[in-house]
């Protein structure tokens, strides 16, 4: 389910109709069609059912987002088996969005409207808009199974659901509060801009129908040209808000109680507008009723004051707007700092060690051999030596990757240079190419003037503050500031090196990349200022993802390039090049010039 076979097959077929035609589908099963569908069935059709379709519809998509960015499992890659990626496609690939959104919302309709040719077209919107992800290359046949499985699983406890509809008794005040709870405790799962809409929708929808659904006496028929009207009216508002959101509201935490805001003009703001316009009129009941007088007036088109309701959305929108106003401004971009950031060609190769894949780590020869692969940046660890010279290697003892033991700490810089850096190096686990060759740990200084055109990572491994004023004398002594960003473990050794050179770029430590990604996860993360110029962090830390569209949409916004180590399979280095990171660190710089080379292919192709 999950090789290229099927996909191979259909792609045999290939024809400039057939691209079209299943791109046309594609354009069907994305978020932006059934935005512009499911409120056409709330004011046209029936609000109770389009209310329904709402709700089952958003908290799919929420939770396809969910297991998306927990299980980060790979796309197709363009290029093996002969596969073409027809469409743009990002993220992780199961499950399919679109198969498990088309599922969601046509098999939902089917339930609602069971009509023979609503069920007829239900069934052939979701089999052509899952095919068109196998035949444009972007999803494997198993991604559209997990995405049909999902999708019927949500429909299947919707139903569980709306059938028993449980809490019918409980006051309106708990049922608002859940409303707004239940979303706010689910979005930290997975902050992305995703769950933003979905969730932000869900609370709004679901608390302001509490009101709208009672209150409003809204008669959903209407003349075709009033149907129109109505929509384009609808709709203008709603996509207006949506890009309003997007342009000027900080992700997170803001943006959910701004797309809160646009359910409510949905569901209350939108109707009173159509019924004070004569786009939409009473039921027929309630005009009958009106014109005996045996009701009061229903000139005002409410039998319940939602005046207050309307007031507190107005109150929340100004909330947004502040915290809009408050966002910190990104971080200004100096010369060195701009090298950090994707190029046109995609993420940053920054071999890892110099290449430690290909060479042994840490030596003139690893550095060497990651240039020759077009690495950006080489990264490169640095520790003391008993006489206080600053060496390149990663192990607080030589045993891993020399002829030697002991701890580096205990030798003195002729003790280090004596033994052989390239003793314990085999690319197959049987030859040893570099013993014997005069391979050595070589100085900071040293490396640095070697290779005086490239740029650096220098990663200090103590937790000494006092040995960062060494590094520094060595990248000075090598005038080398210019081309080098220093990171640490350590968020105290970075304090020191900013607080001694500030115009010396850093990353971040492990507390304030903690921090950073426990903001993010509570949609605080607009709110947070980096503390260095990049941001370089695992693509998991044990079972939790860190690299996530929400973490780099955040981050990008604040101006902060984001870097991923150490990541050494290509299929995971296409991943993350299409999420959109803007370094991967690997030690195996030519499998991410291969990439490199794919994607400029791929997207010339495009």
């Amino acid at each position: 389910m999950w090789d290229t076979g099927i996909i191979h097959g259909l792609q045999q077929f290939r024809s400039p109709f057939l691209d079209q035609w299943f791109l046309a589908f594609t354009n069907l099963g994305t978020e932006l069609a059934y935005i512009l569908l499911i409120p056409v069935v709330y004011w046209g059709i029936d609000r109770y059912k389009g209310h329904r379709l709402a709700v089952i519809f958003l908290l799919s998509i929420w939770l396809n987002g969910v297991v998306k960015e927990w299980m980060a499992m790979p796309r197709p890659e363009p290029g093996v088996g002969g596969i073409l990626r027809l469409a743009e496609a990002a993220g992780a690939g199961f499950p399919s969005g679109h198969a498990q959104g088309s599922m969601t919302l046509w098999g939902w309709l089917a339930i609602e409207f069971p009509r023979p040719w609503v069920i007829a077209l239900a069934g052939l919107m979701v089999a052509m808009i899952s095919l068109s992800r196998l035949y444009l290359g972007v999803h494997f046949l198993g991604d559209v199974l997990g995405g049909w499985a999902l999708g019927l699983l949500v429909i299947a406890a919707g139903a569980v659901i709306f059938a028993r509809q449980p809490g019918e008794r409980w006051g309106r005040g708990w049922k608002m509060g859940l409303a707004v709870a239940v979303p706010l405790l689910l979005f930290p799962l997975s902050p992305s801009g995703t769950s933003e809409r979905a969730l932000g929708f869900l609370i709004g929808l679901l608390t302001a129908d509490m009101v709208a659904l009672p209150g409003i006496p809204y008669g959903e028929r209407a003349s075709a040209v009033q149907h129109v009207a109505r929509s384009l009216v609808g709709l203008a508002g709603l996509v207006g808000m949506a890009l309003l959101i997007q342009r000027v509201v900080p992700p997170g935490l803001p943006a959910v109680l701004a797309y809160a805001v646009a359910a409510v003009w949905v569901a209350v703001v939108a109707p009173l507008v159509f019924l004070r316009t004569g786009l939409a009129s009473p039921p027929r009941e309630l005009s009958e009723r009106a014109r005996q007088r045996r009701i009061p007036s229903i000139a005002s088109s409410s039998r319940v004051p939602v005046g207050p309701y309307v007031g507190i959305a107005a109150v929340a929108a100004v909330l947004v707007a502040a915290a809009s106003a408050a966002a910190p401004s990104p971080v200004p971009l100096t010369e060195a700092s701009r090298s950090l950031w994707a190029t046109s060609a995609g993420p940053l190769n920054i071999a890892h060690r110099g290449g430690a894949g290909l060479a042994p780590e840490n030596t003139l020869a690893a550095f060497q051999e990651g240039l020759r692969w077009g690495a950006s940046y080489l990264e490169l660890d640095v520790r003391p030596t008993r006489d206080g010279e600053v060496v390149v290697l990663h192990d607080e003892r030589v045993d891993r990757t020399t002829d030697g033991t002991g701890e580096i700490a205990s030798m003195d810089l002729g003790q280090a240079e004596a033994l052989d850096a390239g003793y314990r190096f085999s690319p197959d686990g049987a030859s040893f190419p570099y013993r014997g060759k005069g391979v050595r740990i070589p100085r900071l200084e040293d490396v640095l003037r070697a290779f005086p055109e490239a740029r650096f990572v220098v990663e200090i491994k103590p937790d000494d503050p006092g040995f960062a004023a060494r590094v520094l004398q060595a990248i000075d002594a090598a005038g080398a500031r210019g081309r080098v960003v220093v990171a640490s473990f350590s968020d105290r050794v970075l304090q020191q090196v900013r607080r001694d050179a500030p115009g010396v770029l850093t990353s971040t430590g492990a507390g304030e990349a903690l921090r950073m990604v426990i903001m993010v996860r509570l949609g605080l993360g607009g709110f947070w200022t980096p503390p260095g110029q990049v941001v370089q962090v695992p693509e998991r830390q044990g079972v939790l993802p860190v690299v996530t569209e929400s973490l780099i949409r955040v981050l990008h916004r604040r101006g902060v390039p984001v870097h991923v180590w150490t990541v050494d399979d290509v299929a995971s280095m296409r991943r993350l090049a299409a999420l959109g990171v803007d370094g991967i660190i690997t030690d195996y710089p030519d499998r991410m010039a291969s990439v490199l080379s794919t994607r400029a292919e791929s997207h010339g192709h495009d």
